[in-house]
This record gives structure tokens, sequence and C-alpha cells, in this order.
């Protein structure tokens, strides 16, 4: 549930992205289910994704400890 949260700190194109990902499908499965031209641009938008999942928890200092607690 905490990282449903977290994932909610991201944009809608961010939390599928990364949400289909963490459930293992590949790059090519979620540019088909996603809308995305290739899984090239998946790849580049899960980077993208990633870091801006790292500049929310950055600056949310208490979920992260959370998170890193359990």
């Amino acid at each position: 549930q905490k990282v449903d949260g977290v994932f909610d700190l991201l944009p809608e194109a961010c939390r599928q992205v990364l949400k289909m990902w963490t459930l293992g499908y590949s790059m090519r499965e979620i540019a088909a289910n996603a809308g995305y031209k290739s899984d090239g641009v998946v790849r580049k938008k899960k980077r993208l994704c990633l870091v801006k999942l790292m500049q929310a928890l950055q600056d949310q200092p208490d979920l992260l400890q959370q998170l890193l607690n359990e």
C-alpha cells in the first residue's frame, strides 16, 4: 500500500509505466498497452519516471524513511 502511495506522487503516465514494469511486463508489452510507439520510448520514459520518483522521495524524507523501515 505504501508503494502505491509513492506512485501517487507521480504523473499518471509514470504511474502506469512503473506499475506495469514492477508487475513484470516487458517494455514491448508496456508500449502496446500504454500506446507508446516503441519499447525504446518506454525505456526512456521509465528512466525519466524513476528519476522523478527519486526526486519525489527526496522531497518527502518521512515517507522515504517509512519505506526503508518496512
